[in-house]
């Protein structure tokens, strides 16, 4: 059976951390170890994390939103506010946490 090599909705894959935290696959490991991230592991043995989790911890190291979202769903959601929907509408839609809603609330009003 070939292994998928996407995550699940509202999941991410350790290469997919690392690039949004600003650190190597291995430095995510590390942060599993201290107990700063948690995970979950999938029947392929892949680690997954949730990705609300990891964008509430790039949003306290302060590292730059844009690493935070994925550009197909920041471009629905932008044209969802474009399009004067409301927040548990636009959760409802994209499957998306309302705090990443409101994360990408704040990127789109900085255009």
């Amino acid at each position: 059976m070939k292994k998928s090599t996407s995550a699940p909705a509202g999941m991410l894959l350790r290469h997919q951390v690392a690039w949004i935290l600003g650190v190597t696959p291995s430095g995510v490991q590390r942060m599993q170890e201290r107990g700063k991230l948690r995970s979950v592991r999938d029947p392929e043995g892949r680690d997954l994390f949730a990705r609300v989790d990891v964008f509430e911890l790039a949003r306290l190291r302060r590292l730059p939103s844009h690493r935070c979202f994925d550009d197909a769903v920041a471009a629905q959601v932008f044209e969802m506010f474009r399009a004067g929907w409301d927040l548990p509408e636009i959760v409802i839609e994209t499957g998306e946490s309302p705090r990443t809603i409101r994360a990408l609330h704040e990127e789109y009003l900085r255009k």
